[in-house]
């Protein structure tokens, strides 16, 4: 990915995906997160997702789709706080986590 230096031990991750935080999320709604990642972190890349209030993790898939750009595909299904965090090898990337906010009641799961 051109613009990305190498990643160096110890230093934040070369990690970049949209700013989320102030959009207006619904219930239900997929996000589909393009992250700009170097093929190298692409193995150690952990993107995941937490709702904040109720304490439960989203399953969070990582995926490259059919023009080879890594994809973060989440369904965040309940209203409420989350976190989204982009790590690799278990350092956060810059702005991560990053909070998110969706409109609607809370459930509990």
């Amino acid at each position: 990915i051109c613009g990305l230096p190498p990643s160096e031990t110890g230093a934040k991750p070369n990690v970049q995906f949209p700013d989320i935080s102030s959009m207006t999320i619904t219930p239900h709604q997929t996000l589909k997160l393009h992250v700009l990642v170097l093929e190298e972190d692409l193995p150690n890349l952990v993107v995941s997702c937490s709702h904040t209030e109720l304490d439960y993790q989203v399953p969070v898939s990582v995926e490259k789709d059919e023009e080879g750009k890594v994809m973060a595909l989440l369904t965040l299904s309940n209203g409420g706080k989350y976190e989204i965090s982009f790590m690799v090898n278990g350092i956060h990337a810059p702005k991560s986590p990053m909070p998110v906010l969706v409109e609607g009641p809370i459930h509990d799961m």
